[in-house]
Parts: structure tokens; sequence; C-alpha cells
């Protein structure tokens, strides 16, 4: 698998800030301040397990991550482009964190990334997120594996 793109429909909602939340026994818990993150997490990465991403991810490989997000235009917006919240880079995060576990072992595998915000309503698109995901390599030691000969057995010769 080279690159796969798929579109994930809805509303693309940011991650939010960790909050902290005191425990009894004075442990802290942490917790994502926007409740809809995670349900927006699970259409995610719903939507790459329906591209083949299928089994163990690799935990050695080196992966790119391009998103397109398209927001709904308000009525009373008069801007060229979606300049106001959410931020990008919170808006990414919750694709990198919903497709960890089913593309990646962990989003820091993600060596290249990039994303656009748009605007939609002249009817040809609706909100949602386009994602393009792309295998770049694995780690050099597992190159190396891959690529070693297979030794004849002593049987063999």
């Amino acid at each position: 698998m080279a690159e796969v793109r798929f579109w994930v429909p809805g509303i693309p909602i940011a991650k939010g800030s960790m909050k902290a939340v005191g425990r009894k026994g004075g442990k802290v818990h942490l917790i994502n301040d926007n409740k809809k993150t995670k349900p927006w997490q699970k259409e995610i990465a719903w939507a790459a397990m329906a591209c083949s991403f299928k089994g163990e991810p690799d935990a050695e490989c080196a992966w790119a991550v391009f998103v397109d997000f398209y927001f709904e235009r308000t009525e009373s917006s008069k801007r060229k482009f979606p300049t106001t919240k959410p931020d990008g880079d919170k808006l990414l995060r919750t694709v990198f964190d919903a497709l960890t576990g089913v593309v990646y072992a962990d989003d820091s595998q993600v060596t290249s990334w990039g994303g656009d915000k748009h605007f939609v309503g002249d009817g040809s698109r609706a909100a949602g997120i386009s994602v393009t995901v792309k295998m770049l390599g694995f780690s050099e030691a597992k190159e190396k594996a891959r690529r070693r000969p297979i030794r004849e057995s002593a049987a063999s010769r």
C-alpha cells in the first residue's frame, strides 16, 4: 500500500486541551475538554479501517498524513478563507490520534504532515475531511532485514 485516500463526512472537530481533574487520594486525571472529540475520532478510525487498514499497525514505518478540512460557511461570514477557530494544529491532532492503532502504532511515526481549511456551501461538497495517508518507508534496521538475502539451508546444498 503506497497511498490511501478517504473521506469522512461531518463537521471537523478539533482536539481540545487536556484538563486536570483532581481525584480522591491526591491523584490527578487528565480529560479532554471537548466531549465531541471521541465520537469524531471513531468516525475517522472507521473510515480508515474501511480503506484496507486492517491488522496490527507496523511500529517501525514512517508515514505522511495530509488532511483537507471542509467547513460550512456561515451566513454572516464574509471571509474568503476559514481563518477562525478551530485551529489547524488541533484539527490535525484529532486525525493523528484517530489513526493511532489503526494505521500506525504511534503518531510519532508521522514524519510528514499538512492540512488546509476550506469553506463549502456551493453544493459541490459537504462538510467533512479528506485524508491522504502515505507510507514513506521503514526504519533503517527493518529495511536492512527486508533486503537481507535468504540463506540456503544445509539440506538444499
